[in-house]
């Protein structure tokens, strides 16, 4: 992803089984994280906690995002989607 300047990248996956196929289970991405100003490149992951069909899609409305560390997971942030607009031009 690529947007004013600034790329991103990450790994995304769905699920392929049962009546949820397609889902989006999980993604794993680099970001800095910053510990006493210092910045580190890690590994940063939400876990998806609950879906919900908003403006006719189902997505994920409740996730907690964690810190992937070498001495395990750092829980640093719950978010919970209440409403979302899509293709909305005016934004750009």
């Amino acid at each position: 992803m690529d947007y004013q300047g600034m790329t991103a990248s990450a790994v995304l996956y769905f699920n392929e089984k049962g009546d949820e196929k397609g889902e989006m289970t999980n993604f794993i991405a680099k970001r800095y994280r910053e510990v006493k100003g210092h910045y580190y490149l890690e590994e940063w992951s939400p876990l998806m906690l609950e879906y919900r069909e908003i403006n006719g899609i189902k997505i994920p409305t409740k996730l907690e995002v964690v810190w992937k560390l070498s001495s395990g997971d750092f829980p640093c942030i719950k978010i919970e989607v209440t409403d979302i607009m899509y293709n909305n031009l005016s934004i750009y």
